[in-house]
């Protein structure tokens, strides 16, 4: 695990609304490994995973971030700017306007059992929303998450998200996106982006919580 005891303040001015949802009912904050505990494997050395960013993008996945600059996505750029929660690299998202993001394009729609794991490093989590979207970006914005503002500030934290959760149930989601909550100048690493089989679980799933 990444020692954050002297991380940099790594968060922009905090401008939008005041937005601190909890999480649903079964929703428990996944703990990391006891000291003297092996730390779970990144995806590329997991059963039953798809990788989405393991040092860099997997082909076929793009990024189609808008209104953020997305540092290392690439695995190309020298990345000395970046907190890698394991290995070399991570991405790192500089939101630079007001519901900026990152996002994320799938080759083929998700499968509803599928279920979206990464790791999130960030000063301000309440400003920062998870989303999912289908078809384009006109189409409704299902979120499972407002905010992630059950996670620790300045700390690495694990998230998994569940297709089958978002509504309308069964969409054709081709995208995910962690969006900015109007919080230009907003930065965050994020690390392991994967998909994980339903029997790969190890840890609780976020409940939906209703949009903002």
């Amino acid at each position: 695990m990444v020692d954050t005891s002297d991380l940099p303040d790594i968060g922009g001015p905090v401008s939008g609304p005041d937005v601190s949802p909890t999480p649903g009912p079964n929703y428990e904050t996944p703990s990391g490994p006891s000291p003297g505990e092996e730390e779970t494997p990144g995806p590329a050395q997991q059963d039953q995973v798809t990788v989405i960013f393991w040092e860099k993008l997997s082909d076929g996945w793009k990024d189609v971030s808008w209104g953020a600059e997305t540092m290392c996505i690439d695995g190309e750029t020298l990345c000395e700017e970046v907190i890698p929660h394991s290995g070399d690299t991570s991405v790192k998202v500089t939101i630079n306007k007001s519901w900026g993001g990152l996002s994320i394009e799938a080759p083929t729609p998700f499968a509803q059992d599928d279920i979206i794991s990464f790791w999130i490093l960030t000063s301000q989590p309440n400003k920062l929303r998870f989303k999912m979207k289908y078809d384009s970006d006109n189409q409704s914005d299902p979120q499972l998450l407002n905010s992630f503002a059950f996670l620790q500030a300045n700390a690495w934290s694990y998230v998994q998200a569940k297709v089958s959760t978002f509504l309308p149930h069964n969409a054709a989601y081709d995208r995910f996106v962690i969006q900015s909550v109007n919080v230009p100048g907003l930065v965050f690493f994020i690390d392991e982006i994967a998909i994980i089989s339903p029997a790969a679980v190890t840890g609780p799933i976020a409940d939906p919580v209703p949009p903002i």
